[in-house]
């Protein structure tokens, strides 16, 4: 600002030698006049400067912004799961019910009839469990198996542990143990298969051990299809076993 305060003493020692009778210009007028015209431009250069200062962090700021959500139904490398076989009275869309209340430990109340196995076009569930076993050691121990049998990635949400029961004649004849209502999410490559833990109650539904003969091993699984919403009650081909 020297600038400014030099030339307004100029103008007035000019003034005061060469036109003492003169009109009398206010000088310090016209120096802040000339000084608020200037403050735009400086402060539209110093603006320009913060701005190109910023840029690279505004590029910084934008390539670390979360990108926008995608619904489960726009992926387009996941397989879209079609019920098959049985009923299908057990698919549906919506979201499931586990644990105490869900509709694979509904199944096998006592004395209910046997429900046909039930799978869909690229998921089907799968028992094995030993073909003989004695009563006095408690619950039969087996493994259900999830397996993907398309061509394509499945993503699939299910209960972390099946549900089993024993049957004879047609109907569930045994008391069906609770399973645990967590969950787990996963997506099995084609053949993939994933395993889950399976206990067999040999308690009869009056409450004492079963006697010993052929029975049928029956498990379900609930499962979420996370790209279609559908909850369905996948069901294995039963297994035998014996008693003794």
């Amino acid at each position: 600002m020297s600038g400014f305060n030099d030339l307004g003493r100029a103008l007035r020692d000019d003034a005061a030698v060469n036109a003492p009778r003169a009109s009398v210009i206010d000088v310090d007028a016209v120096a802040q006049s000339a000084r608020a015209r200037r403050r735009p431009r400086q402060w539209t250069v110093g603006t320009l400067s913060v701005v190109a200062a910023l840029g690279i962090g505004g590029l910084a700021l934008q390539s670390v912004t979360p990108p926008p959500l995608i619904a489960a139904s726009e992926s387009a490398d996941t397989a879209t799961v079609e019920s098959t076989g049985g009923s299908g009275l057990l698919s549906q869309p919506g979201e499931p019910e586990f644990g105490a209340d869900s509709r694979s430990l509904a199944l096998f109340t006592c004395g209910a009839a046997v429900p046909e196995p039930f799978s869909h076009s690229a998921v089907t569930l799968s028992v094995e469990v030993p073909a003989s076993a004695r009563t006095a050691d408690g619950d039969i121990v087996g493994v259900a198996a999830l397996v993907n049998t398309s061509s394509d990635p499945v993503s699939i949400s299910t209960l972390m542990e099946a549900t089993g029961s024993l049957a004879q004649g047609g109907g569930v004849i045994a008391e069906t143990l609770g399973s645990s209502d967590a969950m787990q999410t996963v997506e099995l490559a084609p053949s993939e298969r994933l395993e889950f833990p399976l206990r067999v109650s040999t308690v009869g539904c009056g409450g004492g051990p079963l006697a010993a003969g052929e029975f049928s091993v029956v498990v379900a699984l609930e499962v979420v299809l996370p790209s279609t919403g559908e909850s369905a009650v996948l069901i294995a081909n039963p297994q035998s076993v014996r008693l003794d």
